[in-house]
């Protein structure tokens, strides 16, 4: 079991250090929405901090900051990472017009709790601590960043089960980005199934590739016009390079009810 863990128990679900509550979610009757309660403990960071220098050399190689990340997270003493290929890409152009990526909604916490309506269809981003003020010392800091265009990537945990996305780093750099009017960079880190995207190919892709040329081949044939058979061959193409999504489910720890209560009562101490 990892040290940051996806815990659930039907319409339960629980993000733990240990046996510290971190977030939980509970899903309403009839899947409308979901009440999110944070952890009375706030998140510790899994990244170590890095160098104003180090965010300036890498501002514009997100693939340095994505290989850095999943080092400092196979490192760290708190991290979700288990047994698999884990990713870290990216998910939204920083030099795009939208602040966050489309359809994406920065959860707000009241008090300790929030709620998410799953008839907005929007994909909640989901702080694991209060977010600072603005004027906060390290939020300043990276506003420098930001408008020096050197701001580092926001990394997110894709959760299944929540329909979204956790902040595992970069709390203050969003309050950064959002501060300045500048699009958030983020990447993700996901779970990938190989096995998934091999099933697809054979199933999908191969079949339209073979279809495709099939098709150029007769075209020729007939004395169509070269660029109807040249049409073909690009769809062909096209499909050996489709980008297939094969990240997985989150893998979740049962939860049993005792257990959810106890948890409960730690978050709500």
């Amino acid at each position: 079991m990892p040290s940051l863990q996806l815990r659930s128990a039907a319409r339960q679900l629980a993000i733990c250090r240990g046996e510290e509550p971190v977030l939980l979610a509970l899903i309403e009757d009839g899947w409308h929405g979901l009440d999110l309660i944070l952890g009375d403990e706030p998140s510790r960071p899994s990244i170590p901090p890095f160098t104003a220098e180090q965010a300036r050399r890498w501002a514009d190689d997100p693939r340095a900051w994505a290989v850095w990340f999943r080092e400092q997270l196979r490192a760290a003493s708190t991290s979700p990472l288990h047994t698999g290929d884990w990713r870290v890409t990216g998910t939204h152009d920083p030099q795009g017009s939208a602040l966050l990526p489309p359809g994406w909604r920065l959860v707000d916490w009241v008090g300790g709790t929030a709620h998410h309506d799953f008839g907005t269809r929007e994909t909640p981003l989901i702080p694991l601590r209060p977010l600072s003020p603005q004027d906060a010392g390290r939020v300043r800091a990276h506003r420098r960043l930001c408008r020096e265009g050197a701001l580092a990537p926001v990394l997110v945990w894709e959760v299944s089960g929540i329909a979204g996305f956790v902040i595992i780093d970069g709390h203050d750099r969003v309050v950064a980005a959002l501060t300045e009017g500048r699009p958030v960079p983020f990447l993700v880190l996901q779970r990938h199934d190989h096995e998934r995207v091999a099933e697809r190919w054979q199933r999908v892709q191969l079949p339209a590739f073979r279809s495709a040329l099939e098709h150029a081949d007769e075209a020729e044939r007939q004395g169509a016009p070269p660029s109807l058979a040249e049409s073909f061959r690009r769809q062909a193409g096209s499909h050996l390079v489709d980008d297939v999504d094969a990240s997985t489910p989150s893998a979740a720890w049962s939860l049993t009810p005792e257990q959810w209560s106890a948890l409960m009562r730690r978050a709500r101490r």
